[in-house]
C-alpha cells in the first residue's frame, strides 16, 4: 500500500531531525559565545530583563512622585511673604560659618 510506506518514510525522518536537533543543541551548548544564542534560553532571558527594567522604573517613578509632592508642600505655599532658598555650597560648612551669609 502506498500510504505505510509514507508511514514507515515519515518515522525515520522524524527521528533523524530530532536527532539532528538535538545534536545542534548540544554542539551549541557546549560553545559559550554561542551559549547565548539559543532561542529559548536567550528570549528568557531578555524577558526577564525587561520585567527587572519595568520594576526599576516602576521604583523610580514611585520616588519621583513622592519628591515632587514632598516638594509641593514644602516650597510651593502662596503667601505674602518672599520665599527664598539659599544654596550655599562650600568646603568646610558649619553653623559658624554661616554668620557670614547673614544668618546668626
Amino acid at each position: 500500500m502506498p500510504g505505510e510506506k509514507i508511514l514507515i518514510f515519515r518515522r525515520p525522518f522524524a527521528v533523524a531531525l530530532i536527532a539532528l536537533i538535538a545534536l545542534f543543541t548540544a554542539i551549541t551548548w557546549t560553545r559559550s559565545s554561542w551559549r547565548g544564542q539559543l532561542p529559548g534560553f536567550s528570549w528568557f532571558k531578555v524577558y526577564q530583563k525587561t520585567e527587572l527594567t519595568k520594576m526599576r522604573w516602576a521604583i523610580i517613578l514611585r520616588d519621583t512622585k513622592h519628591a515632587l509632592q514632598k516638594a509641593k508642600r514644602v516650597v510651593t505655599r502662596v503667601e505674602k511673604t518672599p520665599n527664598t532658598l539659599v544654596l550655599v555650597i562650600g568646603e568646610s560648612m558649619t553653623s559658624e560659618n554661616m554668620s557670614v551669609y547673614g544668618y546668626v
